[in-house]
């Protein structure tokens, strides 16, 4: 009697190993998709994380500026701009000012001046103006 032994080097699959084109290209379109869409959450992340640095810094540079208009002297300000130096890179300022006269102060000891502070970064690509309301006796 003649017996068949499979052994490692005898035995045979019938069926193929490893992958088909069909479920490679599957996977791979699946990775494609996640990795866009993580690629698009990291990027929002970015450029939320420097939206939020201009919002927080802004308004802080405007009322140092508004600060520095005060000490010299509200009465004196002129329409000026410039930026902010080597401290913040990318930062302007620009100060505008105007005389408002309400009916109320028309014949009164001394008038209202409207001054707009604005604080833009990369050539306005962000802006934030700060609008304030001041006494000035004469």
């Amino acid at each position: 009697m003649i017996t068949e032994h499979n052994t490692p080097h005898t035995k045979h699959s019938t069926q193929p190993s490893g992958f088909t084109l069909l479920e490679v290209l599957a996977a791979v379109a699946i990775l494609a998709i996640v990795l866009v869409a993580v690629f698009r959450l990291h990027f929002q992340t970015i450029a939320m994380t420097g939206a939020s640095k201009f919002y927080t810094l802004a308004p802080l540079l405007a009322q140092t500026k508004l600060t520095e208009l005060d000490v010299a002297g509200i009465e004196n300000a002129t329409p000026d701009g410039g930026d902010f130096g080597s401290d913040m890179p990318g930062y302007r300022w620009r100060v505008e000012t105007e005389e408002v006269l309400p009916a109320i102060l028309e014949n009164g000891p001394g008038s209202m001046i409207k001054i707009e502070v604005t604080v833009s970064m990369n050539d306005e690509d962000m802006i934030y103006r700060m609008r304030t309301y001041r006494f000035v006796q004469q």
